[in-house]
């Protein structure tokens, strides 16, 4: 009996490229802690902040 390593490998590389796909590793994901005393500033300039980041930097970022 004969196996076709080639066809092995390639199953198990598309298996692993999905799993990376699916998943965002803790490296992309940053959570920044902001004082209590500080939401109501960072809320008002939230527009001044996010817009530079996003289109010179390119990140996404949100405030939750």
């Amino acid at each position: 009996m004969e196996v076709d390593e080639e066809a092995t490998s390639s199953s198990s590389l598309v298996t692993a490229s999905k799993a990376k796909r699916n998943k965002p590793s803790t490296d992309e994901i940053r959570k920044v802690p902001v004082p209590s005393n500080r939401y109501t500033p960072l809320r008002e300039n939230w527009e001044k902040i996010f817009t530079p980041i996003v289109e010179h930097l390119r990140l996404q970022i949100r405030y939750v």
